[in-house]
């Protein structure tokens, strides 16, 4: 009986182990999760463009309006899922309403084409710092006529 319970128990563990879905990094991937809303900049591969595509998303979801805290880094692993959803897995840094303004400009992030991987969509993570700081922003372009 006790073989049989252990037969069992060593089963489950690895089935389980096999259960769960591998996460895997931007440089084991073939193609790079892409942003629907923006056009690849055909110079770059994949992976650059990824990236810079995720730092203009950030950047553009960012409402530093009511941050009243000093310049601070804060740092976010997310997974790009195989179905494109991006889900934050956790995020340190020592301003709490620094991580809560990233959090929020991650969550306006729409679904990405996920990562690729031998012709397979997989689940890709991926950890970036985010700097957060006052910033007033001057346009000198003129175009406003004023």
């Amino acid at each position: 009986m006790k073989k049989v319970f252990l037969c069992i128990t060593v089963f489950l563990c690895v089935w389980n182990m096999q259960s769960q879905e591998k996460f895997y990094l931007l440089k084991e991937v073939d193609v790079a999760p892409k942003f629907k809303a923006y056009k690849n900049i055909d110079s770059l591969d994949s992976k650059k463009n990824f990236t810079l595509y995720l730092r203009r998303s950030i950047a553009i979801n960012l409402d530093i309006s009511s941050y009243a805290g000093k310049k601070t880094k804060v740092f976010v692993e997310f997974v790009v899922e195989k179905t494109g959803v991006v889900k934050v897995l956790q995020i340190k840094g020592k301003s709490d309403q620094a991580k809560a303004i990233v959090i929020q400009a991650f969550e306006k992030i729409k679904k990405l084409e996920p990562a690729i991987l031998k012709n397979k969509k997989v689940n890709m993570k991926f950890i970036i710092p985010v700097t957060i700081n006052e910033v007033i922003i001057i346009d000198k372009t003129n175009k406003h006529g004023w």
